[in-house]
This record gives C-alpha cells, structure tokens and sequence, in this order.
C-alpha cells in the first residue's frame, strides 16, 4: 500500500473507530493512539504495510493526532 492511499483510509478508520463503543462515548482527549493502532492490528493489518521515513507507528499516530485535534500533545 502507498503512504498517501494508508493515510487517507487510516483517516477514515479512525473516524469510524471513534464511533464504536467504548469511544463513542469519551472525550478527544482520552482517546489512546495505542487503542486504536491495537484495534486496526486486530480489524485491518494489511493498513500497517506501507512505507515511511519514520516508522509506521508515529505516522499513525501523528494523523490519529490531527484528526482527533490531539497535535497540542506532540
């Protein structure tokens, strides 16, 4: 899978992810990367195979970041 075609579909996924029990019902900010990046390990891996010059993980976590408007952690 190519980064920019990851980046967009791992978007998509946390957004979806964010609508499932028991996210729904917590706020932004205590939302866990390490959650989610668990929950696409077990949901979508094939979503973990694309290439970086950082290491997947904190590419995922960098979006997961902006889409949930966490970036202020980083």
């Amino acid at each position: 899978m190519k980064k920019p075609d990851a980046e967009r579909e791992i978007r998509y996924l946390i957004t979806t992810w964010r609508q499932q029990e028991p996210q729904q019902v917590l706020s932004n900010d205590k939302l866990l990367c390490s959650d989610f990046i668990t929950w696409l390990r077990n949901n979508s891996p094939g979503h973990l195979n694309f290439r970086s010059t950082m290491p997947v993980t904190d590419m995922i976590e960098m979006w997961f970041d902006q889409e949930l408007g966490q970036s202020w952690r980083n």
